[in-house]
């Protein structure tokens, strides 16, 4: 059985500044990842905010 390693903060970032060009979708990237990952979901703020700028972000794309 493997062992899924978690994602650092950054790592994500470099991934981001890697793979995406626009930087709308370098931040989407970073956001979709950081919830997937490292966030703790431990304060209400950060959550609440967190899914709040992926909803505006994939708004901006579309």
């Amino acid at each position: 059985m493997s062992e899924v390693k978690e994602k650092k903060v950054e790592d994500i970032k470099k991934e981001a500044e890697a793979a995406k060009k626009c930087p709308v979708n370098k931040a989407l990237y970073y956001i979709e990842e950081f919830l997937a990952g490292p966030m703790c979901g431990k304060c209400f703020p950060c959550e609440m905010g967190c899914y709040e700028t992926e909803v505006r972000l994939k708004n901006i794309i579309e």
